[in-house]
């Protein structure tokens, strides 16, 4: 099974080491882990495993996938299978851009979502960073769980920053 993963490119990964782009929350909406989606996609994950993986960079940012990352934190889950896209964000970070877009087509997005991408594909360094005190972030998934049946409620705030 291991050969059959390395060979079509899947690894299972450490959920802690894969990190979320702030590009991402640039581009689309911030994940909030108190969304009633997120929560649905966690339970699902938690009774039925990560059917989809993770799609992130050489140095573990998420290219694809950042919805799925907080579903699995909350989740309970500490190891998600992977497939790894051979760019490393930091020594490209215009090229990271552009490919976070291309991975995220196919989603339902606002007509503002929509408008940044167009202006990535006119200027890639456009989008400035915006902040966000209820982005999912690791610690703030991390510090939710207390164990692998807890889910948070969907009142609970996401507090953590980054």
């Amino acid at each position: 099974a291991r050969r059959a993963r390395k060979a079509s490119g899947l690894v299972r990964k450490a959920l802690q080491k894969i990190r979320p782009s702030p590009e991402n929350d640039n581009l689309y909406r911030p994940v909030r882990a108190d969304d009633p989606e997120i929560q649905a996609r966690a339970q699902s994950i938690h009774e039925h495993g990560l059917k989809e993986p993770i799609v992130i960079t050489q140095d573990n940012w998420i290219l694809s996938g950042h919805r799925r990352h907080c579903a699995a934190h909350i989740a309970g889950l500490s190891m998600v299978p992977v497939r790894v896209e051979p760019i490393r964000r930091e020594d490209d970070v215009e090229r990271f851009t552009l490919l976070l877009r291309e991975y995220n087509r196919q989603r339902e997005k606002s007509f503002d979502e929509k408008l940044r991408e167009e202006i990535i594909s006119a200027q890639p360094a456009a989008p400035k960073s915006r902040t966000s005190n209820n982005r999912c972030r690791t610690r703030y998934c991390e510090s939710s769980m207390s164990s692998k049946s807890t889910f948070p409620s969907a009142n609970d705030p996401c507090t953590t920053t980054s």
